[in-house]
């Protein structure tokens, strides 16, 4: 998967109204909207064009810093002393201030509490002591002094700015003429400390998949976003998690959990999205890697891909880029491994059949005739079996079902199959969206019990718990 990145003008302004700031419940007028527009920024383009940057920064250095915006909002900026203060109120109604973001009025931990002016998210309000108000299609440029944390570790640290009106209104960011959606801005500093490389990591450790890595912390934002919405990330992904902000220069490793378990057809995927890379082949942790090297969105950019197939058949795709340094991070590729393919027999002796897990994975015994396995107990992944005593033929059992699935709003379809020796019918039910990931269930009669495998779809643990389902 190639990465994402939005073309940054450099400092991110995030907008935002801290703990004080109330904003209002209902909608705010035109007129109380405000809408600034990048003129220019302190710090050094960074080399790939795509930052404003300071670099061999130490812990405890102050920087000063500077913003020049345009207003335009369509209406005067007063300035902060030219407001009156309302009782009850930290700062007065409308003043224009800079405050912190991602998270939003968040105190970001590489920056020392003296960097700020107000609740540790507030650095500077615009006032009128000099140039007076702020005219509609004016620019004016604000500064203010960071410091960052005495006890800073190397690495890099991305500190996300917005304006605000105060307790009226998040600012909204114009560019190119454009009004972007609702507060999204895409402004920031980036603050390379020593060598821009943390040498401290932790491991994400993914129970489901079966896989972990180091990574690098600290990470501005501090980050690790999962996602297993495939209305977000594609039929082809079952996850992604990626570390630092998606979407942004930020996310420096990311890794992709396919789908598809054919591990030639991931690979042709792959290296369609990275065209002119050199291809080789790696033996590391167990898994058959194969690496692409290449370039892209800009000459200095070296990135590195690796395509894997673990030993319980998930494939798996790391990426790392030279972002910040002369080559990808070798700690976080080369950290990915298995959690190893051990399975564990669970025997049921009253109901007589047997079933391999993940030893990874927990069980519960609802009742007596209930038990639900799950990747982490609660886990939405599951697999469950129920067995109830029947006087009816297979088809019938199969019949109720399909009657109550319709019932529902549910369209089912059907398949003959033969579970351990016995026949069964494999259900497929889909919503009114006809969404692709409905749930799939198993009916079987066997020795006048009706057994029900509920195994959901599109899950390769839960399809090496269904192959090794067994009557005892």
């Amino acid at each position: 998967m190639f990465k994402i990145m939005k073309l940054i003008s450099g400092l991110v302004l995030t907008a935002m109204i801290a703990s004080f700031v109330v904003v209002p419940t209902t909608p705010v007028s035109a007129a109380t909207i405000y809408k600034y527009e990048w003129v220019a920024q302190s710090g050094t383009i960074s080399p790939d064009g795509y930052a404003h940057q300071y670099t061999n920064l130490v812990p405890g250095q102050t920087l000063d810093l500077w913003l020049t915006l345009t207003n335009r909002s369509g209406k005067t900026i007063v300035g902060k002393s030219g407001l009156p203060i309302e009782p009850g109120k930290q700062v007065p109604v409308g003043a224009w201030g800079i405050g912190t973001q991602n998270p939003q009025d968040g105190t970001p931990y590489f920056l020392d509490t003296s960097s700020f002016i107000l609740n540790n998210n507030r650095f500077v309000y615009y006032d009128n002591e000099n140039l007076g108000d702020w005219a509609d299609g004016q620019s004016r440029t604000m500064g203010w002094t960071i410091k960052l944390a005495n006890n800073l570790a190397d690495g890099v640290h991305d500190l996300y700015y917005r304006p605000v009106s105060e307790y009226l209104a998040w600012t909204q960011q114009v560019k190119n003429g454009y009004t972007l959606p609702g507060t999204d801005s895409d402004i920031f500093t980036r603050l390379i400390v020593g060598s821009g490389v943390s040498s401290t990591y932790l491991t994400y450790t993914n129970q489901q998949y079966g896989f972990s890595f180091d990574y690098p912390q600290p990470i501005s934002p501090a980050r690790l976003t999962v996602n297993t919405d495939r209305s977000q990330i594609g039929n082809d992904l079952l996850a992604t998690i990626i570390v630092g902000v998606p979407d942004t220069g930020s996310a420096s490793a990311r890794v992709f959990v396919w789908s598809d378990s054919n591990l030639n057809n991931v690979v042709a995927k792959v290296e369609s999205q990275h065209p002119g890379y050199a291809v080789s082949y790696l033996n590391l942790n167990n898994i058959s890697w194969t690496v692409l090297k290449g370039h892209q969105d800009y000459a200095d950019a070296n990135y590195e891909v690796r395509i894997g197939k673990l030993p319980n058949d998930y494939i798996i795709e790391s990426l790392a880029d030279g972002w910040f340094s002369t080559s990808p991070d070798q700690r976080f590729l080369n950290s990915l491994k298995s959690l190893g393919d051990n399975l564990l027999t669970y025997s049921d002796y009253t109901n007589k059949y047997s079933i391999k897990y993940p030893s990874t994975w927990v069980y519960n015994n609802i009742d007596a005739n209930h038990t639900v396995f799950y990747a982490t107990l609660g886990d939405i992944w599951e697999f469950d079996i129920k067995v109830n005593t029947t006087s009816k033929t297979l088809q019938e059992n199969v019949n109720v079902e399909i009657i109550d699935k319709v019932n529902g709003g549910y369209t089912v379809t059907t398949q003959n199959i033969i579970v351990s020796g016995e026949p069964a019918v494999q259900l497929l039910f889909q919503d009114e969206s006809q969404h692709l990931y409905g749930n799939n269930e198993t009916m079987i009669v066997h020795g006048g019990k009706l057994y029900t495998l509920f195994q959901g779809t599109g899950d390769n643990n839960q399809t090496r718990m269904f192959n090794s389902f067994n009557f005892l």
